[in-house]
């Protein structure tokens, strides 16, 4: 009735809601879904026990769609979107942990912490493995999937940043858009990596700006470089130098390997694999 403080509530299936006392305006569909809910209010909680943990005033307006999605969130959940089996399954107990977007099977399953707020993943496995990075977005099959808690950083794309995982508070801030742009990048920073496979061997190089397929595709942990142009600097690979290349053009640079501080400028410009200190430009010009 409406003076009931449960106004509003629909549950179907066995258990489901099962130790609602006080909260108001929930539904839950499936075996136990949302079924330790007492006084939270204002969730959705479909499939088999999804929402299944849920308690306590503090756990208002989440959504969760799924088998065993958001089942082991407890009492602090607040506006929290799950959807996929298993989306943010993961066992974080009283972590306040709000408002986040998990769409994708088996997105956002780790034991997230307080500083996990406000985080995005969608696709299968995005931000699998995420504890207490901040500030992340993953949008992609495997997107950002190793980040532990590594912050700030947004993959887009099928893989992209899948193995990035630094140290414990890095905030790594990569930025990969692409079919596995950033792929093997573990503890690199600040790299902004667009195209696909753009600096896709990249581990811990830092401080690059790639765009166009395959550029920087071969470094792993070179710094400090530009490239844009399909495959512009794809051979560079100078083993842990800071190397400053700067190659704009379509394939401009891909003779370099272990040269450093040069700036290319044009279509299939070209440099001795060693070269240093050199300028190129106009179409097709050597050094």
């Amino acid at each position: 009735t409406g003076t009931n403080a449960q106004t509003g509530t629909i549950a179907i299936g066995a258990s489901a809601l099962t130790a609602l006392t006080s909260g108001a305006s929930n539904l839950a569909i499936g075996y136990q879904a949302a079924d330790a809910i007492t006084s939270g209010g204002y969730s959705i909680c479909i499939g088999e026990s999804a929402g299944g943990a849920l308690t306590g005033s503090n756990s208002n307006s989440n959504i969760a769609i799924g088998y065993q999605a958001l089942t082991a969130a407890t009492t602090n959940a607040e506006k929290n979107v799950a959807i996929g089996n298993q989306a943010m399954y993961g066992d974080w107990s009283t972590a306040a942990v709000d408002e986040c977007v998990s769409i994708g099977y088996g997105s956002m399953k780790g034991v997230l912490t307080a500083d996990a707020i406000g985080t995005v993943a969608i696709g299968s496995n995005a931000l699998t493995a995420l504890t207490a990075g901040a500030g992340n977005v993953a949008v992609g099959y495997q997107a950002l999937k190793t980040c532990t808690d590594d912050s700030q950083s947004t993959a887009v794309g099928h893989q992209a940043l899948a193995t990035a995982n630094g140290a414990s508070g890095n905030n790594a801030r990569n930025t990969a858009l692409g079919y596995k742009a950033g792929y093997d990048i573990a503890d690199g920073q600040y790299n902004s990596l667009v195209g696909h496979e753009a600096g896709a061997n990249l581990t811990s190089g830092s401080r690059n700006s790639v765009l166009g397929i395959s550029a920087l595709g071969t470094a792993t942990s070179d710094g400090y470089n530009v490239a844009i142009g399909y495959s512009a600097l794809v051979n560079q690979n100078t083993a842990g130098v800071s190397a400053y290349n700067t190659c704009v053009g379509y394939s401009a640079g891909d003779s370099i390997s272990t040269g450093a501080q040069n700036t290319g400028i044009g279509a299939d410009v070209a440099f001795d694999i060693d070269a240093n200190n050199q300028t190129c430009v106009g179409y097709q010009a050597t050094t």
